[in-house]
């Protein structure tokens, strides 16, 4: 693997870190992940394709909606469904 290609596949995972998982732009699974992505290990109750990348992360982000600050520590409250 030349660097030029490493470059790029680095820049893919901090993609995927940063914009899908971290800010939930789940419109960039289709870009970030091959048609045939496998996940190897899924979420419990979740699937192995890119598809079901997309709806886990949907689903912590939609839990994470609910932040709280009543004072100096913030703290959050998740739900994660299958």
């Amino acid at each position: 693997m030349g660097t030029g290609e490493l470059a790029v596949n680095k820049e893919v995972v901090r993609r995927l870190y940063e914009d899908l998982f971290t800010r939930g732009r789940l419109e960039l699974t289709d870009e970030l992940m091959s048609e045939d992505y496998v996940n190897h290990d899924p979420p419990p109750g979740r699937g192995h394709t890119r598809e079901d990348v997309r709806a886990t992360v949907a689903s912590f982000h939609d839990g994470l909606a609910d932040l709280h600050r009543p004072g100096p520590r913030p703290y959050a409250r998740t739900t994660a469904k299958p």
